[in-house]
């Protein structure tokens, strides 16, 4: 339940299956008391005692229910490692010390690689985080500011190639944005301004021959449109105006 827009008491998310995959205590949107995670098969993976202020103990169960990993905060550090039911792969690590996350924060996927690090400084997101597939390669990086995205990103693809690049400001787009296709031909060229698109944007076919230009005014209204054929001639046009109006794509032969 909520209370004044917080959660409050008992939350109790389940699998697809029925079975529980949490058991979880809330106080005015605070975690508190015991909160249990559970595998798919309703064995008990986790368990972590929250006060108002930190994670005071924890315990980690394998399929059996022998505790694999434990921990308790001694002055209000705690050196932190979950794991996987199988007891022996490391599900996630971080460190806190003075109740608060501190340093780098990983989380691994079940075959033990690596999936996802972060970077804290007083239990907020600072520098740089990297997300990785589960071959291991990287997914994307960004740098994080105050728990948001603040600085370039870049994603790539499974192979390892460059999927999409732009800024982040505060959590939200700016500026210039590339998109790339599976072969690594730009596919969008777009531009942002605190997460709007505004002013022309550029798409291109899977060859990297564009298709068509479009604009957004000053207020990240949808403005105009012009469309080519193959040779780069303009084959259509049309404008709208003050944001309404009926417009018609031109069906390209390329």
């Amino acid at each position: 339940s909520f209370k004044f827009g917080k959660k409050d008491g008992v939350w109790k998310p389940f699998y697809d299956n029925g079975m529980i995959s949490e058991e979880e205590n809330y106080e005015n949107g605070i975690q508190i008391g015991s909160q249990k995670d559970y595998d798919i098969d309703g064995k008990l993976m986790l368990d972590r005692l929250f006060t108002k202020t930190e994670i005071k103990k924890y315990a980690c169960y394998d399929k059996s229910g022998v505790v694999v990993k434990e921990g308790q905060a001694k002055g209000g550090d705690l050196d932190y490692t979950g794991y996987f039911p199988d007891g022996k792969t490391i599900s996630s690590h971080l460190t806190i010390k003075d109740k608060l996350i501190e340093g780098k924060a990983t989380i691994y996927y079940p075959n033990g690689v690596l999936k996802t690090e972060y970077n804290y400084v007083n239990s907020v997101k600072m520098g740089p985080a990297k997300f990785y597939f589960l071959n291991g390669n990287i997914e994307r990086e960004v740098n994080y500011k105050d728990d948001v995205a603040d600085g370039y990103f870049v994603g790539y693809t499974i192979h390892g190639d460059v999927l999409n690049e732009g800024w982040y400001v505060d959590g939200n787009l700016q500026g210039r944005w590339l998109y790339n296709n599976a072969i690594g031909v730009v596919s969008k060229d777009e531009y942002y301004l605190n997460d709007e698109q505004i002013g022309v944007q550029h798409y291109y076919d899977n060859f990297g021959v564009k298709d068509n230009d479009v604009f957004y005014d000053e207020n990240g209204q949808f403005a105009k449109m012009q469309e080519f054929d193959s040779t780069g001639n303009m084959i259509n046009y049309f404008e709208l105006k003050n944001g309404s109006g009926d417009f018609k794509s031109v069906n390209l032969d390329k």
